[in-house]
Parts: structure tokens; sequence; C-alpha cells
């Protein structure tokens, strides 16, 4: 039993030294960029994502920070991250598009189908913990109301209890597709930004370089296809190239 207690102390103790030097750290981050120490911010914030304490707070101010050092590239990777875990936050938005400004050879996106884009912005009202949430307690609802309209003691019991169960089963299966795509969004890997100057080119070959320009770092890219040292990605107009791999950064 004393050894249990000891071992409880000894976690509780590391438990919160670390809580505590994160706590501190965040603080100098943010002193450091209120002062424009640039460089001291995001020497503490990547520590704090070094412990795997990710937020898109922290990601947010990274970005500021990067952005400040005029670290295009960087700035957008982390802007891109922190609106992955919080895609409706505007001053995450609109700072992304300030540093999408400053790209030297930008590629426009073309605008998504408007169903698509709706449904994007209707998924990221809530976070995918609290959509799970919420479907859960949908299920509750609609299992509560089966009890009514199997057991219940009138007709007016049985008629809610049916109105309910149909209306509560068709909201939790919209909320578990709901799930399912924040789920999707949040571990998709396919999307990278190019975090340097590069060539574009025809085929996974150095040989086979394009004509076209070159992509200017922070242009975000769908990864297609891989082969070796190379990806095959999609540009935001849509039209595709290989590039190697080592030149990107997966969001």
């Amino acid at each position: 039993m004393n050894r249990l207690i000891f071992f409880v102390t000894l976690f509780l103790q590391i438990y919160t030294v670390g809580a505590q030097d994160l706590s501190f750290l965040l603080q100098e981050g943010n002193k450091a960029l209120s002062s424009k120490k640039y460089d001291a911010a995001i020497s503490a914030y990547n520590d704090i994502i070094k412990e795997e304490k990710v937020s898109s707070s922290v990601y947010y101010n990274l970005a500021n920070a990067y952005l400040g050092n005029n670290n295009i590239a960087q700035a957008i990777i982390y802007y891109e991250r922190a609106l992955k875990l919080d895609p409706l936050d505007r001053d995450i938005m609109n700072n992304l598009e300030i540093a999408k400004g400053k790209i030297t050879d930008p590629i426009y996106a073309i605008e998504p189908f408007f169903i698509s884009k709706y449904w994007h912005k209707f998924t990221s009202l809530l976070s995918f913990k609290l959509w799970t949430i919420f479907s859960i307690l949908l299920f509750i609802g609609a299992i509560i109301s089966l009890y009514f309209f199997l057991l219940g003691n009138t007709d007016k019991q049985n008629t809610l209890g049916r109105k309910c169960v149909i209306v509560a089963t068709a909201i939790f299966f919209l909320t578990l597709l709901i799930c399912v795509s924040r789920y999707m969004q949040l571990r998709s890997d396919d999307f990278a930004v190019v975090m340097e100057n590069t060539n574009r080119y025809e085929g996974p070959d150095e040989r086979s370089i394009s004509e076209e320009s070159e992509l200017s770092e922070g242009i975000k890219v769908r990864i297609l296809d891989s082969y070796q040292e190379w990806i095959q990605v999609s540009l935001p107009d849509l039209s595709q190239t290989w590039i190697e791999a080592k030149v990107v950064e997966k969001i």
C-alpha cells in the first residue's frame, strides 16, 4: 500500500512539474511574440509542440512568429495546422491569407463546388469531440424514444415516441456521418506545403523537368501519388505535376 502511494505521489509530482514547465514555455513564448522577439517565441512554441501538447492557439502563435520572421512557408504550414483544428477561426483564416499574399508566384485556387463548400462549413461548426458527444446524446435519445414507443401506456405516448424515434435516428445518422467526415479531415495527410522554391517535373525523373515556372515556397498541394523520392501533386488550380518529396512538409 505504501509503495502504491509512493508511485501515485511521484506520478503527480512529475505531472505537476511538466504542466508548470509547459505553462512557463507558453508564457515565455507569448511574451517574446508580443515583444517581437520572434526567434525566442519560435523556440518556446516548438518546445511545447515537441511535448505533443498541440492546440490551434499554439500553432497560430508559432505561425505568427514565423510570419514576423518573414519565413512564409513555415508560417503557412502552421496556420494550416491551426485551421485544421479550428476551421472557423477568423483570425487564423485572415492571417493565413496575409501569409499567402507574400508568396512570390502564387497559384490561385479554383472555387469549390458550392455543396462541398457549405458541407465543409457545416461540419466545421463543432469540433470532432463535440460532434461525437452530440451523436452519443442523440443515440441515447433515440433509445429512450423507442422505449416510450414500445412500452408507452397511452396512444399519445406511443405516437410521440414514434415521432421522436424517427427524428432522433435521422439526426443521429447525420451526426455520425459528420463525425466520420471530421475524423477523416483530422487524420488526412494528403495535403502538404512546398517549403522551398522547386522545379516542376513531368514525371519522377530529374530529366523530365518541366518548362513551366518554378513552384514557390508556401504553395499548398495535395499529394496524389509517390514513387521513390518523388511525389505527384495537385496544385490549387487543379493542375498536376511531379516534385521531389523532400521539398514538402505534410500538414
